[in-house]
């Protein structure tokens, strides 16, 4: 075997499969400032480029919410011309903003993709900011809703677009 082969193995053995994934987001890209995290749509995916895990049914949780309407299911109901999840606290590393899925069953995630707020809505109005995009998360996994593990951070994350998802691999 080879070493690309190796390694390959090697990161695929390591992938772990979970029930509830955990987006948890320590800072903006609107930095220390005030103002909550603004998520737009969520996908986590089984393989890079691979179909959505998540659907307008996956229960969802959050750390906190701005108002009715703009609770974390905002996230997966595959609809972007509609209000974000979005939080009601500024995200910090000692007070984080949390959105959790649950898939049913215990699933290997290898890609998250999210889509920021600000896309414009029907009548062409922007629905929240890109600067609320998160610049610094972490990625996590559980099996029981609370004990969640790291499974891959990301730090200055910034240049966010309301018109795409960006695609992160775990």
């Amino acid at each position: 075997m080879l070493l690309w082969q190796k390694l390959l193995a090697q990161q695929v053995a390591a992938a772990v499969a979970y029930r509830y994934w955990r987006i948890y987001v320590t800072l903006t890209d609107a930095g220390g400032g005030s103002g909550g995290v603004q998520i737009n749509e969520v996908e986590l995916r089984a393989t890079v480029g691979g179909p959505d895990l998540t659907s307008p049914s996956t229960p969802s949780l959050a750390s906190s919410t701005l108002a009715p309407g703009y609770g974390p299911t905002q996230m997966v109901n595959n609809f972007l011309l509609g209000a974000p999840w979005a939080s009601t606290g500024t995200p910090s590393t000692g007070s984080p903003e949390w959105a959790r899925f649950d898939l049913g069953t215990p699933q290997v995630v290898r890609e998250v993709a999210l889509h920021p707020s600000g896309k414009p809505d029907e009548e062409g109005s922007s629905i929240g900011s890109v600067i609320y995009a998160p610049r610094n998360f972490i990625i996590q996994g559980a099996n029981d809703g609370t004990n969640f593990t790291d499974v891959k951070a990301f730090t200055g994350q910034t240049a966010w677009s309301n018109t795409a998802f960006r695609s992160f691999a775990l």
